[in-house]
């Protein structure tokens, strides 16, 4: 098989280019998952949407099914042409190259680098060739899907630089999940409404400016706090995690609220969890403002909870692994949110009614229900 280095422009999207992408959502821990087919014959997997990491890979066991020496699109991969960092290390094998990766949450990641064709949509509505990707297995932290759809910005193997940088996300409740469709386009069929923030990706992250949170119309007055913390948008991260001093700030305030509307709060895997069900009552509705300079990210109590059991419901704002905020899958609730990173631009859109109606063009060919 060959080992010769695939240039990015070597890239094809087949006789198809559309690039909408259906999205199953698990509830606890909240995560997206892209419904990708990967090799020929293709397989269908469902991996982790993660704008925390740069590779995309694919679980190499049998709970995946795919096995790439029984794929006749896949090839190996060497490391001539890759950069030369600790991630990146010559096999044992020659013509070929492993890599390991490490996360803030301590996952870890290990595999080998090849070339694959992925397919979107039942009806291979868009072909993407000549993938640069991984395969490979988990081998500290827990095990999210079928593998990762890296849509960090990155090296030359991150996935986002075949589609222009341009991307968007829509979903919808993780307490509802029902029958709905929810989405991730890619390139030019990205969906781009809605409110616009500034989007900083000088450190190939995605970074917006938290400046202030309101809880049901009162200011924390911790905007000081704020400005020294760098909030970076990770759909592979299940909560909505803040650095210690804001962090104990609003769940301080979420807590007290509960305990008014008489609810007896408990920690349980480093998360504040209740017993009964989420309170639905338009008086306990608690409503938390993020505040991005003039722009407003809404989340109420229906998103900020999740129903873990029939008794018992936890909310999904935690404490920062790392000095940062790490703006997880929850707050992209109810939202298409549109990454837009040559215009250095992220696009937050409230969703009044179903996903579906922003991609009408889709409906009929990405016939995937949620499972």
């Amino acid at each position: 098989m060959s080992s010769r280095p695939t240039p990015r422009g070597t890239l094809s999207l087949g006789g198809n280019e559309k690039k909408i992408i259906h999205i199953a959502l698990q509830k606890d821990p909240p995560a997206a998952y892209a419904l990708v087919s990967v090799g020929y014959p293709p397989l269908e997997q469902r991996l982790h949407i993660d704008t925390g990491l740069d590779l995309t890979w694919v679980l190499h066991n049998p709970s995946s099914g795919y096995d790439p020496l029984k794929s006749s699109s896949f090839s190996y991969k060497s490391c001539h042409g890759l950069p030369i960092i600790n991630s990146v290390t010559r096999s044992k094998i020659r013509g070929q190259c492993d890599y390991n990766k490490t996360l803030a949450d301590k996952s870890s990641y290990i595999g080998t680098f090849g070339i694959e064709t992925f397919t979107f949509g039942k009806r291979g509505l868009g072909i993407l060739k000549n993938v640069l990707f991984g395969f490979g297995k988990t081998i500290d932290g827990p095990q999210a899907g079928m593998g990762s759809l890296g849509l960090q910005l990155g090296e030359d193997w991150s996935i986002v630089n075949s589609f222009e940088r341009k991307f968007s996300i829509c979903i919808e409740s993780f307490n509802d999940i029902g029958d709905q469709k929810y989405f991730l386009a890619l390139g030019n069929d990205a969906v781009f409404t809605g409110m616009k923030v500034p989007l900083d990706t000088q450190q190939l992250k995605y970074k917006i400016s938290m400046t202030s949170i309101i809880i049901d119309g009162e200011s924390l007055g911790i905007e000081n706090v704020l400005s020294k913390y760098e909030s970076i948008l990770d759909t592979g991260t299940s909560s909505i995690s803040l650095v210690s001093e804001i962090y104990h700030v609003v769940v301080a305030n979420i807590t007290k609220k509960m305990s008014d509307a008489g609810y007896e709060a408990y920690e349980m895997d480093n998360l504040i969890c209740y017993d009964g069900t989420i309170p639905k009552a338009k008086e306990e509705d608690i409503r938390v403002a993020f505040m991005f300079g003039k722009v407003t990210w809404m989340m109420n109590t229906m998103k900020m909870f999740i129903q873990v059991d029939d008794a018992l419901f936890c909310l999904y704002i935690d404490e920062s692994p790392i000095k940062q905020n790490l703006i997880g899958m929850p707050m992209f609730q109810g939202h298409n949110v549109g990454f837009d990173v040559p215009n250095n631009k992220l696009h937050i859109k409230p969703m009044t009614s179903p996903c579906n109606k922003l991609y009408d063009d889709s409906n009929d060919e990405l016939d995937i229900p949620n499972p």
